[in-house]
Protein backbone atom coordinates (compact mmCIF):
# COMPACT_ATOMS: atom_id res chain seq x y z
CA UNK A 1 0.00 0.00 0.00
CA UNK A 2 1.28 3.55 -1.18
CA UNK A 3 2.18 5.88 1.94
CA UNK A 4 0.15 9.02 0.48
CA UNK A 5 -0.23 11.03 3.95
CA UNK A 6 2.29 13.03 5.58
CA UNK A 7 4.04 11.60 8.64
CA UNK A 8 2.47 12.38 11.42
CA UNK A 9 4.63 11.01 14.50
CA UNK A 10 7.76 9.28 14.98
CA UNK A 11 5.48 6.75 15.83
CA UNK A 12 3.74 6.56 12.45
CA UNK A 13 7.23 6.63 11.56
CA UNK A 14 7.96 3.51 13.50
CA UNK A 15 5.05 1.87 12.31
CA UNK A 16 5.11 1.88 8.55
CA UNK A 17 9.33 1.29 9.24
CA UNK A 18 8.18 -1.90 10.72
CA UNK A 19 6.27 -2.96 8.12
CA UNK A 20 9.41 -3.72 5.87
CA UNK A 21 11.02 -6.48 4.77
CA UNK A 22 14.62 -7.33 6.45
CA UNK A 23 17.59 -9.45 5.20
CA UNK A 24 16.32 -13.23 4.67
CA UNK A 25 19.82 -14.81 4.58
CA UNK A 26 22.65 -11.75 6.40
CA UNK A 27 26.31 -12.56 5.90
CA UNK A 28 28.03 -12.26 9.19
CA UNK A 29 31.41 -11.45 7.90
CA UNK A 30 29.68 -8.20 6.67
CA UNK A 31 28.07 -7.61 10.07
CA UNK A 32 24.73 -7.52 8.91
CA UNK A 33 22.94 -6.22 11.48
CA UNK A 34 19.88 -4.14 10.50
CA UNK A 35 19.00 -1.17 12.47
CA UNK A 36 15.81 -1.83 14.28
CA UNK A 37 12.34 0.44 13.31
CA UNK A 38 12.38 2.21 16.85
CA UNK A 39 16.05 3.30 16.66
CA UNK A 40 15.57 4.16 12.95
CA UNK A 41 13.00 6.25 13.69
CA UNK A 42 15.23 8.03 16.55
CA UNK A 43 17.68 8.52 14.22
CA UNK A 44 15.87 10.58 11.56
CA UNK A 45 13.36 12.30 13.86
CA UNK A 46 16.47 13.91 15.49
CA UNK A 47 18.20 14.70 12.49
CA UNK A 48 14.84 16.35 10.87
CA UNK A 49 13.08 17.78 13.44
CA UNK A 50 15.93 18.80 15.84
CA UNK A 51 18.21 20.12 13.33
CA UNK A 52 16.74 20.51 9.80
CA UNK A 53 18.88 17.93 8.05
CA UNK A 54 16.87 15.66 6.01
CA UNK A 55 13.51 17.24 4.43
CA UNK A 56 14.06 18.97 1.27
CA UNK A 57 18.02 17.57 1.37
CA UNK A 58 19.89 15.38 -1.00
CA UNK A 59 20.60 12.70 1.87
CA UNK A 60 23.58 9.57 1.31
CA UNK A 61 22.81 6.57 2.89
CA UNK A 62 25.67 4.52 3.21
CA UNK A 63 25.93 0.75 4.20
CA UNK A 64 21.96 1.08 3.78
CA UNK A 65 21.55 -2.59 3.89
CA UNK A 66 17.66 -3.06 3.13
CA UNK A 67 16.86 0.69 3.19
CA UNK A 68 15.68 1.04 6.85
CA UNK A 69 17.17 4.67 6.58
CA UNK A 70 17.06 5.39 3.24
CA UNK A 71 12.82 4.73 2.97
CA UNK A 72 12.31 6.89 6.03
CA UNK A 73 14.42 9.64 4.93
CA UNK A 74 12.14 9.52 1.81
CA UNK A 75 9.13 9.82 3.64
CA UNK A 76 10.32 12.40 6.11
CA UNK A 77 10.69 14.82 2.91
CA UNK A 78 14.13 14.35 1.46
CA UNK A 79 14.70 15.63 -2.00
CA UNK A 80 16.48 12.84 -3.08
CA UNK A 81 18.07 9.71 -1.52
CA UNK A 82 21.58 7.60 -2.87
CA UNK A 83 21.25 4.49 -1.16
CA UNK A 84 24.32 2.20 -1.15
CA UNK A 85 25.66 -1.17 -0.12
CA UNK A 86 27.47 -3.36 -1.71
CA UNK A 87 25.31 -6.96 -1.16
CA UNK A 88 23.37 -6.78 -4.10
CA UNK A 89 20.53 -8.94 -2.45
CA UNK A 90 20.28 -6.45 0.37
CA UNK A 91 19.28 -3.82 -2.53
CA UNK A 92 16.79 -5.80 -4.03
CA UNK A 93 14.58 -6.18 -0.39
CA UNK A 94 15.02 -2.22 -0.52
CA UNK A 95 14.29 -1.32 -3.51
CA UNK A 96 10.97 -3.66 -3.32
CA UNK A 97 10.13 -1.87 0.12
CA UNK A 98 10.12 1.72 -1.87
CA UNK A 99 8.32 0.21 -4.77
CA UNK A 100 5.75 -0.94 -2.47
CA UNK A 101 5.48 2.84 -0.48
CA UNK A 102 5.39 4.62 -3.69
CA UNK A 103 9.30 5.78 -3.28
CA UNK A 104 10.62 4.51 -6.34
CA UNK A 105 11.56 7.49 -8.08
CA UNK A 106 12.66 9.60 -4.76
CA UNK A 107 15.40 6.78 -3.90
CA UNK A 108 18.29 6.03 -5.96
CA UNK A 109 19.89 2.79 -5.23
CA UNK A 110 23.29 1.51 -5.79
CA UNK A 111 25.47 -1.80 -5.31
CA UNK A 112 28.75 -0.47 -4.94
CA UNK A 113 31.60 -0.11 -2.39
CA UNK A 114 31.34 3.04 -0.17
CA UNK A 115 34.94 3.61 -1.26
CA UNK A 116 33.88 3.70 -4.74
CA UNK A 117 30.90 5.72 -4.50
CA UNK A 118 31.48 9.68 -5.19
CA UNK A 119 28.36 11.71 -5.28
CA UNK A 120 28.17 14.20 -2.92
CA UNK A 121 25.08 14.91 -0.42
CA UNK A 122 24.00 17.36 2.46
CA UNK A 123 23.17 14.77 4.62
CA UNK A 124 24.74 11.41 5.10
CA UNK A 125 23.49 8.66 7.53
CA UNK A 126 25.07 5.54 8.15
CA UNK A 127 24.81 2.35 10.79
CA UNK A 128 28.35 1.09 10.01
CA UNK A 129 29.79 -2.23 10.57
CA UNK A 130 32.07 -1.94 13.77
CA UNK A 131 34.81 -4.10 12.20
CA UNK A 132 34.16 -7.25 14.39
CA UNK A 133 33.34 -9.59 12.05
CA UNK A 134 34.34 -7.61 8.78
CA UNK A 135 36.89 -5.41 7.91
CA UNK A 136 38.83 -4.27 11.13
CA UNK A 137 38.56 -0.33 11.89
CA UNK A 138 35.42 -0.39 9.08
CA UNK A 139 33.56 1.85 11.29
CA UNK A 140 36.58 4.46 10.75
CA UNK A 141 36.44 3.37 6.83
CA UNK A 142 32.54 4.62 6.46
CA UNK A 143 33.10 7.68 8.65
CA UNK A 144 35.82 8.87 6.88
CA UNK A 145 33.88 8.48 3.36
CA UNK A 146 30.84 10.03 4.93
CA UNK A 147 32.56 13.16 6.09
CA UNK A 148 34.09 13.57 2.39
CA UNK A 149 30.77 13.12 0.86
CA UNK A 150 27.74 15.33 3.03
CA UNK A 151 28.05 18.25 4.87
CA UNK A 152 26.35 16.68 7.74
CA UNK A 153 27.15 13.17 8.71
CA UNK A 154 24.98 10.75 11.44
CA UNK A 155 26.54 8.29 12.38
CA UNK A 156 26.00 5.36 14.55
CA UNK A 157 29.28 3.55 16.70
CA UNK A 158 29.83 1.74 19.94
CA UNK A 159 28.92 3.37 23.32
CA UNK A 160 31.97 4.22 25.73
CA UNK A 161 33.90 7.25 26.61
CA UNK A 162 37.41 4.95 25.01
CA UNK A 163 35.34 5.08 21.88
CA UNK A 164 34.20 8.51 22.25
CA UNK A 165 37.96 9.67 22.99
CA UNK A 166 39.43 7.74 19.89
CA UNK A 167 36.64 9.33 17.45
CA UNK A 168 36.72 12.86 18.79
CA UNK A 169 40.21 12.66 17.70
CA UNK A 170 40.30 11.10 14.61
CA UNK A 171 37.03 13.39 13.64
CA UNK A 172 38.46 16.63 14.06
CA UNK A 173 41.54 14.95 12.13
CA UNK A 174 39.31 14.98 9.11
CA UNK A 175 38.82 19.22 9.40
CA UNK A 176 35.28 18.25 11.20
CA UNK A 177 33.32 18.78 14.39
CA UNK A 178 31.17 16.67 16.51
CA UNK A 179 28.19 18.72 17.41
CA UNK A 180 26.33 15.83 18.96
CA UNK A 181 26.71 12.41 20.69
CA UNK A 182 23.21 11.48 21.54
CA UNK A 183 22.82 7.45 23.26
CA UNK A 184 20.47 5.92 21.75
CA UNK A 185 19.51 1.36 21.99
CA UNK A 186 19.37 -0.94 18.63
CA UNK A 187 17.45 -3.63 19.26
CA UNK A 188 18.97 -7.12 17.49
CA UNK A 189 16.68 -10.31 16.42
CA UNK A 190 18.01 -13.64 16.37
CA UNK A 191 19.93 -13.65 12.77
CA UNK A 192 22.42 -16.28 12.98
CA UNK A 193 22.93 -19.27 14.64
CA UNK A 194 25.18 -18.28 17.09
CA UNK A 195 22.91 -15.90 18.20
CA UNK A 196 21.33 -17.34 21.74
CA UNK A 197 18.63 -14.73 23.00
CA UNK A 198 16.02 -14.09 20.24
CA UNK A 199 16.80 -10.34 20.86
CA UNK A 200 19.48 -8.20 22.41
CA UNK A 201 19.44 -4.18 23.27
CA UNK A 202 22.61 -2.66 22.49
CA UNK A 203 23.65 0.76 23.20
CA UNK A 204 25.10 2.97 21.15
CA UNK A 205 25.86 6.46 20.64
CA UNK A 206 24.68 8.78 17.33
CA UNK A 207 27.02 11.23 16.10
CA UNK A 208 25.94 14.29 14.75
CA UNK A 209 29.21 15.32 12.36
CA UNK A 210 29.90 18.93 10.46
CA UNK A 211 32.40 19.37 8.13
CA UNK A 212 34.67 22.17 8.65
Amino acid sequence: MKIRQKISSKKHLKIILEELDIYKNPNFKLEQYPIDSNCAADVLFIADMSFGDIQDKILIDLGCGTGILSIGAALLGAKKVYAVDLDRNAILIGKNNAKKLGLNKKIKWFVSNIEDFNKKGDTVVQNPPFGIRSKKHMDIIFLKRAISLGKICYSIHKKGEKNRMFLTKYINNLNATISNIIPLKIKVPKLYNFHVKEKVEIDVDLYRIIKN
